[in-house]
């Protein structure tokens, strides 16, 4: 439903209202409309529905609460009289537009042809807005897909981990493979909560590969992929 509100400055009460009076005014106007041209009959609920401090609604909720009356179901409600011409407008708007539709449908040859098409594109409107809403999209043609899967994204340290070695290799301009990913994927898998202590330690070290912290290599413990090279104890002399 449209509310329009924009004859209100044409009534006498509107032209001695100051402005916060105004907003209120609109505020409880709108809030009626909403209901369906109905609002509690408890000053201290309008007050508050209508934005109003209790010092404000003492000063000034008089004048704002007159352009109100006992609605004509006798419920106890409140109701405005331009929220009420505002509904029945809409309600007449609407009932003309089902009555031109409907003999629009009943004297056309094709009517339960017609009827059925549009019926069945609205629905099919319906599941493809529904579906692209839902959907998560898929990784365009050619792209790398760097998402890891859900076991995985259950830990938060990981994902925030994952997303900064991923830009480390960027800014080292590294260039990945979708299976490298996948295989950098299958080992944070295996380390389980090494992965995470791995990955700082590969940024900190500068390394293009994933490597866990204080590695073994060649028998010694180290901290780079780099292995120690042998120098012999005693160079053979020459005879």
């Amino acid at each position: 439903m449209r509310l329009n509100i924009g004859d209100l400055h044409s009534s006498p009460a509107w032209r001695i209202m100051k402005p916060i009076q105004r907003g209120a005014y609109i505020e409880l106007f709108t809030l009626c409309f909403g209901a369906g041209g109905k609002l509690p009959n408890d000053p201290e609920q309008l007050r508050l529905m209508s934005g109003m401090t209790v010092k404000e609604w003492r000063k000034y909720g008089g004048l704002v609460l007159a352009q109100f009356e006992p609605h004509t179901d006798g419920d106890g409600t409140l109701t405005q009289s331009r929220v009420v011409k505002e509904l029945i407008a809409i309600a007449e708007k609407g009932d003309k537009a089902r009555a031109s539709a409907s003999a629009r449908w009943t004297h056309s040859p094709d009517a339960n042809a017609y009827r059925t098409q549009s019926e069945g594109n609205a629905r099919q409107k319906t599941i493809d807005r529904r579906q692209k809403t839902d959907r998560i999209p898929p990784t365009p043609k050619g792209a790398l897909d760097y998402s890891l899967p859900l076991d995985l994204m259950a830990d938060p340290k990981l994902v925030e981990a994952w997303g900064r070695w991923n830009t480390h290799l960027a800014e080292k301009k590294v260039r990945r493979t979708q299976s490298a990913i996948s295989g950098q994927i299958n080992k944070l898998r295996q380390l389980g909560a090494l992965a995470v202590s791995t990955i700082d330690n590969s940024i900190a070290g500068n390394y293009q590969g994933l490597w866990e912290p204080k590695q073994q290599f060649g028998g010694n413990s180290q901290s780079t992929p780099q292995q120690t090279s042998r120098v012999p104890r005693q160079a053979p002399r020459l005879q």
